[in-house]
């Protein structure tokens, strides 16, 4: 029972995780993004449709993320260009992804699309209780294992990740070193769009 429990929760949090690692990009770039609901109602309404239409897997998630990438895109330039409010930009996302996917997903309710099958890792799955817990799913839950250490990796050990970090802690300072804080927030609020 509390095997199953903790397996669902593994999985119901996987699309949390991607989000959360997103909005982890977002705010280190000195962004807050209170639109990530909304962002991803929008992903997963486009994911589920193109599942639907295409029964493609790989298509329904390159098109999800494109599509969390131009909502992202449009608070992007509500924020950083035009220097909106990002609280009262972020809300009005998350309406609006809210309206946009009840709205059209209307058409959709009761209808199926494929989805990723459970993937056992060999040998890891076979440990008892944990091997079961962690390592009997599908590939999205096992990338965002991955994704955590390469975040982690890439904002603490890497050029890139200093300037990320330089344009959100300190952005005069940032641009006074020749790094582009715009251009650098931009990249970010779409890349935690996309996630």
């Amino acid at each position: 029972m509390i095997i199953s429990v903790l397996t669902a929760a593994i999985r119901a949090g996987t699309p949390l995780l991607f989000a959360t690692i997103g909005e982890i990009f977002v705010e280190r770039s000195g962004v807050l993004n209170l639109g990530l609901e909304g962002l991803m109602l929008i992903g997963a309404f486009s994911g589920f449709v193109i599942a639907h239409l295409t029964s493609s897997l790989f298509l329904a998630v390159i098109l999800s993320m494109l599509a969390g990438g131009v909502f992202a895109l449009i608070f992007a330039f509500l924020t950083v260009t035009m220097r909106v409010n990002q609280v009262v930009s972020g809300l009005a996302l998350t309406m609006l992804g809210m309206g946009v996917s009840g709205f059209y997903g209307q058409m959709y309710i009761g209808k199926t699309a494929p989805q990723f099958l459970s993937v056992p890792i060999p040998l890891l799955s076979k440990i008892p209780y944990i091997g079961q817990i962690f390592f009997n799913h599908d590939i999205l839950v096992y990338l965002s294992y991955v994704l955590v250490f390469v975040s982690w990796i890439f904002i603490f050990k890497t050029k890139w990740g200093m300037n990320l970090r330089a344009a959100g802690e300190s952005p005069k300072t940032a641009d006074s070193m020749g790094i582009n804080v715009f251009a650098i927030r931009y990249i970010y609020i779409i890349i935690g769009g996309m996630l």
